[in-house]
């Protein structure tokens, strides 16, 4: 059995894995803060992705990463729709 399949074995449903995504989401959000832009966002996603790719690479694909990779791109997706509906707010009020 692969290094990383123990722990993921108590995974069952797509509602266990939206809370792991929600607390890694929750984690990225306390640690770091908003991103400062979309080019850093870019930056974030690429970076989970070759990390996964670097498991995978090594025949031990890590679930890690891909949880890690879903919250941040949850995360890119909250912030970008806080920053839209600031910017229609802003456009009404002129």
């Amino acid at each position: 059995m692969k290094r990383h399949q123990n722990k993921w074995l108590a995974v069952s449903s797509g509602s266990d894995l939206d809370t792991l995504i929600d607390i890694e989401t929750y984690n990225a959000v306390e640690r770091f803060g908003p991103f400062a832009s979309s080019h850093e966002l870019v930056a974030v996603l690429w970076e989970e992705l070759e990390e996964f790719w670097e498991s995978v690479k090594a025949k031990d694909p890590d679930p890690m990463e891909l949880l890690q990779l879903c919250a941040v791109a949850k995360r890119g997706l909250i912030e970008l729709c806080q920053q839209a509906r600031d910017e229609m707010r802003a456009k009404k009020e002129l």
